[in-house]
């Protein structure tokens, strides 16, 4: 999947704010629940990550790890506390439409794709979510983000949220996956791991 088109189905994931991105003053009442737990580790090279390939491969692994599918996520982290289901016009083939499952807990939310059986299509953090948090701190503004990481792949502003699009792989392998981070009004508030979907 393109940058581009990892970020237009992100922004049609997001639609900027369903299940999506929390103002701060909801971001700083959630600092004081208790935080999930899974059972990705971060690896401890993360605080010491020097290039955006080192800082952004090991947040994709940890979102990633967490679950592939509704059950595994459930089993990890128990029943969601919203879900949701809708459809959506198929960006590839106007004549289908889409089933997509959401399903969002206090810190994290993932976008399920229904295709006979679950395609997870985004894991999304909130940017005090334990293991990323220091990578937030480093990419906390969309200036800090592109001194830190480089010229992102894609950048759209919808209102208030800025979403900019990282790849973590290689087009010359024949994959990519992305790394979405979502501001808004200029602060980071979410990290999404989006996987090459083909």
């Amino acid at each position: 999947m393109s940058p581009l088109r990892s970020l237009a189905f992100a922004m049609l994931c997001c639609a900027c704010r369903a299940g999506g991105a929390k103002s701060g003053n909801e971001l700083e009442q959630r600092q004081h629940l208790p935080s999930e737990t899974t059972p990705a580790a971060i690896d401890s090279s993360l605080s010491a990550a020097r290039d955006s390939a080192d800082l952004l491969g090991p947040i994709y692994r940890v979102l990633r790890a967490i679950g592939q599918d509704r059950p595994t996520v459930e089993s990890r982290l128990g029943k969601p506390s919203l879900a949701t289901r809708e459809t959506k016009p198929d960006l590839d083939d106007s004549t289908t439409t889409d089933t997509l499952v959401r399903w969002s807990y206090d810190q994290l939310a993932f976008t399920f794709l229904l295709v006979g059986h679950d395609v997870l299509v985004e894991t999304r953090a909130a940017v005090d979510y334990a293991p990323i948090i220091v990578f937030g701190t480093q990419v906390a503004t969309p200036d800090h983000a592109e001194a830190r990481l480089g010229v992102p792949g894609a950048t759209q502003t919808r209102g208030d949220t800025t979403v900019l699009v990282y790849t973590v792989g290689s087009l010359e392998m024949g994959w990519e996956n992305s790394i979405t981070l979502y501001f808004v009004r200029g602060r980071l508030v979410q990290i999404g791991a989006l996987p090459f979907l083909d």
